[in-house]
């Protein structure tokens, strides 16, 4: 396989699998994991390695186009990282943009979508059009890790000009979240961290004593005070 090609972790879950039966009867009463099998056959497959020789010759357009076209009949996730990353490295934005935007539509669930996404949108100057998708990828994110996702938030406009967009645009993003009794601490934090960027000190610093108020022994509020 050429440098790159995204499938070889299957392979090392079928050796492991293989070294498992050899170990005994202690090692095989463990009952194995499901195979989850690629979809690719092997004209595919072949299909996808000229692309990729291509690649390396110089051929973006035309790997990027096998390499997507691969992901929308298998719903492979590797291939619409790699659809991604080839128009990436070409410089190609709005083509990065599209393979993104397939992929979501083929694995809604897919949180690694949904980040490319986001930063591929404000990459493009796009960050109106980052709304929706932040949402969703919050939404769909553990319970357990969303509310650092949310206290990250503001990082991802951390390169916009304008600090005071970038924190109305947070305000707006967190909105949904802003009442649960979850995330609500999570979400002033974040919310005072974006207008602390943008040099507005004194709501910042209400945003952190509500938050404290809220939740004493939560550490954001108080590490965004001092």
């Amino acid at each position: 396989m050429p440098a790159g090609f995204p499938l070889g972790a299957r392979a090392l879950a079928l050796a492991g699998a293989v070294l498992l039966a050899a170990q005994g009867p202690a090692a095989r009463a463990v009952e194995p994991a499901a195979v989850n099998n690629s979809a690719l056959d092997a004209p595919l497959s072949y299909q996808l390695l000229i692309g990729e020789i291509g690649l390396r010759e110089g051929d973006a357009g035309t790997a990027y186009q096998v390499m997507l076209a691969a992901a929308n009949r298998t719903k492979e996730e590797e291939l619409f990282r790699r659809a991604t990353e080839i128009a990436l490295q070409a410089r190609a934005g709005e083509q990065a943009l599209a393979a993104v935007q397939a992929w979501r539509r083929a694995i809604p669930e897919s949180l690694d979508a949904h980040r490319y996404q986001v930063q591929l949108l404000v990459a493009l100057n796009r960050l109106p059009d980052t709304i929706e998708p932040l949402r969703s990828l919050i939404g769909l994110t553990p319970e357990a890790e969303r509310n650092g996702l949310i206290a990250n938030v503001p990082r991802f406009f951390a390169r916009n000009p304008d600090p005071a967009a970038t924190a109305a645009l947070v305000e707006q993003v967190l909105q949904p979240y802003a009442q649960a009794p979850g995330t609500r601490v999570a979400v002033m934090a974040a919310q005072g961290r974006a207008w602390l960027a943008a040099s507005d000190t004194a709501r910042a610093l209400e945003l952190a004593r509500q938050a404290h108020a809220i939740d004493p022994a939560n550490e954001a509020p108080a590490l965004l005070a001092l």
